[in-house]
């Protein structure tokens, strides 16, 4: 067997079973893999295979992860470390049509091309088999008139119509902008124009961490946030090393910039601070929406969502007309999570995944007492969404879908 062979043997073809047996016992993604793909009907009498996930910051193919296989046209298999090439996303999507019994396909193409077409490298992410991007998608793509979506908001319902993905936000100048994975848009009972900024998490929430860097530009800009009085009460604070920022290598380059640490006040209080990072990123880039510091990147996005907001379609789109739009009061906005809630799913040993779902949503809830009332206009909600609503929701889902996530 050639050297090419054999490499091309260890990193594509598998089964799920096999995958499964060559996860570390020791990493999360076993329990989540096996939890929800061992013996799952949705892989059974079909030749759906597997292969390692490439990750390009260090030039190594993942132990632990694994994406569906992707073919060209001519049945030739697409390495992962070249997934996110543009002339590969026709095959990605004509693949996840065939997966997943998509029905409207038009649409899932459209929406796909909007998850790939953002800063966050998603068309790399979206066929990994625990890819939160491709769970957003595959449960909110078809939000739309004719299958519309209702949440319970303050005690109200809220009938969405119509979802964006990968909105961008700027939250520092110069940097790379937030990019929230739905922006659904809906009406209330009094008829009010509701957006909902909503960041999907399928198993990040399972990681947990003791400290993070933060750009000292972040502390500078946004101390009304960042400071140790908020933190605390998520069991987080700042702290510098001697007194002095520490001082981190930024690229190759030698360009180098002072950072500032987050970490928890005791180890035992460890959690997935980056998601908490993350809403806060979501909470100032919304802040900035509002102000009219708008994202570039975003223009098609942004008239998409004028044009919902607009009672006169024959206006023109300008940032102007968005800006006092977005602030009025017949305009309500939200920030929210939608977690995946493993324990409600059908599958075994469900009380540790309850136990981190529940410490998780502490956490966030502490955060949205800490953002709400810095502006009024902007509501974070106190509880995250549970991906396990759509069990018995009355929108039409492809039954490959829940059959994937176990929702059966």
């Amino acid at each position: 067997m050639s050297k090419k062979q054999d490499n091309n043997e260890q990193i594509n073809n598998f089964t799920i079973e096999k995958a499964i047996d060559n996860i570390d016992d020791k990493d999360n993604k076993k329990v989540i893999y096996k939890a929800l793909w061992e013996n799952n009907d949705f892989f059974k009498n079909k030749n759906i295979k597997v292969q390692k996930v490439f990750y390009p910051r260090y030039s190594v193919y993942s132990k632990n992860s694994y994406a569906f296989q992707i073919e060209d046209g001519k049945g030739n298999i697409i390495e992962n470390k070249n997934i996110s090439k543009n002339d590969i996303f026709k095959y990605i999507c004509e693949k996840l049509i065939k997966l997943f019994g998509i029905t409207n396909k038009k649409r899932f193409e459209e929406k796909l091309s909007e998850v790939c077409g953002g800063s966050g490298s998603e068309q790399r992410n979206i066929t990994k088999l625990h890819s939160s991007s491709l769970c957003a998608l595959l449960f909110f793509y078809n939000v739309s008139d004719k299958n519309t979506l209702t949440l319970k908001i303050d005690s109200k319902e809220i009938i969405f119509k119509d979802a964006l993905f990968e909105f961008q936000n700027i939250v520092i100048e110069g940097r790379k902008p937030s990019n929230v994975d739905v922006v659904l848009f809906g009406k209330d009972n009094d008829g009010k124009k509701v957006i909902l900024f909503l960041e999907s998490k399928f198993s990040e929430y399972l990681d947990v961490s003791k400290q993070f860097d933060l750009g000292l530009d972040y502390l500078e800009k946004y101390s009304n946030i960042y400071n140790d009085d908020n933190l605390k009460n998520i069991n987080l604070c700042i702290y510098r090393e001697n007194g002095i920022p520490k001082i981190v290598l930024k690229n190759k380059k030698g360009k180098i910039e002072k950072y500032n640490r987050i970490r928890v006040i005791k180890d035992a209080d460890a959690m997935y601070i980056e998601g908490i990072k993350q809403i806060i990123s979501h909470y100032i880039g919304i802040n900035n929406l509002l102000s009219g510091n708008l994202c570039k990147n975003n223009t098609e996005k942004l008239k998409e969502l004028y044009d919902f907001l607009s009672d006169d379609k024959k206006e023109n789109y300008t940032k102007e007309k968005l800006k006092k739009i977005l602030n009025d009061d017949n305009t309500k906005i939200y920030l929210g999570e939608i977690l995946f809630d493993f324990y409600n799913m059908n599958i075994n040993d469900k009380e540790d995944f309850e136990e981190d779902f529940n410490n998780y949503c502490e956490k966030y809830k502490s955060l949205s007492e800490i953002l709400n009332p810095l502006n009024n206009k902007i509501k974070v909600l106190a509880k995250p969404f549970k991906y396990s609503l759509f069990k018995d929701n009355e929108r039409k889902i492809e039954k490959k879908i829940k059959e994937y996530y176990r929702l059966k």
